[in-house]
């Protein structure tokens, strides 16, 4: 047998119990025990041992050995030479073929000095077109462990380098490694998101078992809900419209690149079918290409198409909008929502929300078309949307809902946005019963909440109304459980601020908690409240600022030594005992009324002699004489001790 030979193709093999190259282990473990020795001529006895004939059926029927030819013994001029064998490749261990390491060689130098030229390269336009060839080429290659091995031991700052460039070579170098990496990651899992869901599926599973927690759902079963695809046809017959001169009679197709195309005539205005339908199919649109054309025709530099688009938004608009996407009828009724209680809530996996997103989008890019009753019922669903159960499953809905929220809000004037946000709290106070899912409603306004509240030091030449804030005025709202009584009138000042806190800490919403009291309270609202209270204390310590007078300051200090009695008393009849039902309210309620009274009130307003977030540092001299104080009182009390006992033992 001329040349190597491939044993992975001898049969005979597969049926030894052994390899044949580790005979000589095999003598060497098993010679003591067994006289049976591995013999070499086996090899040659087996390689002419002929076939079995088909006639003998209990021995299988045995191959003849096939013989591969080296390919160095051909005279032909295919060598393989240039190629590396699987397990060197797999292995990344150089070849022993020149043509292979040569070619290695070269391509890594090759690298290295167009990374170098890149690095040391000051134009930033060419450098950023280089960079992006280069990421190109990390693609093709699939080098991106390469870059970033080079990426760590380029830690350090080069001289050349210039630090006050944006576009500088190692900012652009770590960007590419970060396109590459971001690239590959495309397919990862959701980490994040799965967490999130687990964690409020599994808080929303343990208060379902509680009596009084409300279970609040927006969104119609997916088998009972409405199809969100669009009763319009996919064209319309329009009616006559004047162009610059002429009649037009149309029957067209709607498509968006024709209406852009119209837009761009002087004294063209589109129909009012045309902008109802584009309305209509948004939600349903999947091209993100023709979506973005849809937005070029309503969002058109056009005082007629703004105000067809104003007039076309509206209620009745709204309620088709959600009820489209899968919402419920009597949600969207304006009225009181119906509160379900169940135990458990639905995965939030068998509803396709990807047209609930596209209108939010829409919502967020029109709200500057809207009139002030319109962005008010729209601000108003949107709230009682982020209420729903399967709602808060979902991070990336949240956040399309303080998106379309904060976009609504900033396209208010502001001349009416005070009165944005009052007739706003006053239509969700009267249609949501639960302070529980009000404080819901509560936590997706906190992106878009005026940081001013907690700042000391604001210009006194900037006019400011905090009642215009939505997150301020809904707090109030909550706390109070009314639409009328946080107002300027009632509220616009400390004094008056804190009084109402006082009056309303003494009705029975707070007195229920031990026995004996004036009924059992929903753990979950009085949690509410807490939340509700904790968020006003910065507003009423802003308040605060604005008092001079001495006498005002010192019955203000007062009625906070009152709210800090009353806070203390609702902390102590919240009890944790009875039925394991309420145990997971009671404990969140507690421990809410309980961080508010050692810690949130103290951190506004400290009690005389401390220190709150908004003292003075003591100086050095008074921890010096504060100390040398404790220490007198010390060795007096000791001194006092030891006479005391001295006379007790003479006596």
């Amino acid at each position: 047998m001329s040349g190597r030979q491939n044993t992975t193709d001898k049969p005979w093999t597969a049926e030894l119990p052994f390899s044949p190259k580790k005979h000589k282990a095999f003598e060497d473990k098993f010679s003591s025990s067994s006289p049976v020795r591995f013999d070499h001529r086996l090899n040659e006895v087996l390689g002419r041992t002929p076939p079995r004939t088909p006639a003998s059926p209990a021995a299988p029927a045995r191959l003849k050995p096939v013989v591969i030819a080296d390919s160095d013994e051909d005279d032909d001029d295919d060598s393989d030479d240039e190629f590396a064998d699987l397990d060197t490749l797999l292995k990344g261990v150089p070849t022993k073929k020149p043509a292979a390491v040569a070619a290695a060689a070269k391509k890594k130098k090759e690298s290295e000095l167009r990374l170098k030229k890149l690095l040391d390269e000051q134009s930033p336009e060419k450098k950023l077109a280089e960079f992006q060839s280069y990421i190109d080429d990390i693609k093709e290659t699939n080098e991106l462990h390469e870059i970033a091995k080079l990426a760590d031991e380029n830690q350090k700052p080069s001289a050349s380098r210039n630090r006050s460039d944006k576009l500088g070579s190692r900012a652009l170098f770590e960007k590419a490694v970060d396109v590459v990496k971001d690239e590959d990651d495309e397919d990862g899992d959701n980490s994040d998101k799965e967490h999130h869901r687990a964690k409020v599926k599994q808080a929303l599973d343990r208060q379902a078992s509680a009596g009084g927690v409300p279970s609040y759902h927006f969104f119609a079963p997916p088998e009972e809900g409405e199809s969100p695809v669009p009763a319009a046809p996919s064209y319309i017959e329009l009616g006559p419209w004047k162009g610059e001169r002429n009649l037009y009679q149309y029957s067209l197709a709607i498509q968006s690149k024709l209406a852009t195309k119209y837009l761009r005539k002087p004294g063209i205005d589109l129909p009012d079918e045309l902008l109802e339908w584009i309305l209509d199919v948004y939600p349903t649109e999947r091209s993100e290409t023709v979506r973005a054309e849809y937005l070029q025709i309503l969002s058109h530099d056009s005082y007629a198409i703004s105000q067809q688009v104003s007039k076309l938004i509206c209620k009745k608009k709204l309620q088709q909008w959600f009820i489209g996407v899968g919402a419920d009828k009597n949600a969207v009724s304006f009225g009181k929502p119906g509160t379900s209680r169940r135990q458990g809530v639905a995965q939030g996996t068998s509803r396709d929300w990807a047209p609930f997103e596209r209108l939010m989008e829409l919502l967020s890019e029109c709200s500057h078309l809207m009139l002030l009753d319109t962005l008010v019922y729209t601000a108003h669903l949107l709230l009682r949307v982020s209420m729903d159960d399967e709602v808060r499953l979902q991070p990336n809905l949240t956040t399309a809902i303080g998106d379309a929220l904060a976009s609504l809000t900033e396209s208010c004037q502001a001349a009416e946005r005070e009165i944005f946000c009052r007739k706003l709290c006053n239509l969700i106070i009267q249609a949501v019963d639960s302070v529980s899912l009000l404080c819901r409603a509560l936590e997706v306004t906190r992106h878009i909440s005026r940081k001013h509240l907690i700042i000391p030091d604001l210009p006194s030449s900037q006019p400011d109304n905090p009642f215009e804030d939505l997150r301020t005025r809904l707090q109030l709202s909550i706390f109070f459980k009314s639409g009328e009584q946080p107002t300027p009138e009632r509220c616009g000042t400390a004094p008056l601020l804190l009084s109402s806190i006082l009056r309303r800490l003494d009705d029975p919403d707070f007195r229920g908690g031990r026995a004996g009291g004036r009924g059992v309270p929903n753990y979950y609202d009085l949690d509410g409240y807490g939340l509700a209270l904790t968020e006003i204390l910065p507003f009423l310590h802003f308040l605060r600022q604005d008092l001079t007078d001495s006498r005002e300051i010192v019955e203000f200090n007062r009625s906070i030594d009152d709210l800090r009695r009353k806070i203390s008393f609702v902390s102590s009849t919240i009890q944790i005992t009875g039925p394991m039902d309420d145990l997971d309210a009671k404990s969140k309620a507690k421990t809410r009324w309980q961080a508010l009274q050692d810690y949130r009130l103290p951190h506004f307003f400290p009690r005389p002699g401390g220190q709150g977030i908004f003292g003075l540092e003591p100086t050095e001299e008074e921890i010096k004489k504060n100390k040398e104080a404790l220490e007198r009182k010390k060795s007096s009390g000791f001194l006092a001790n030891f006479l005391q006992k001295a006379r007790a033992a003479n006596m």
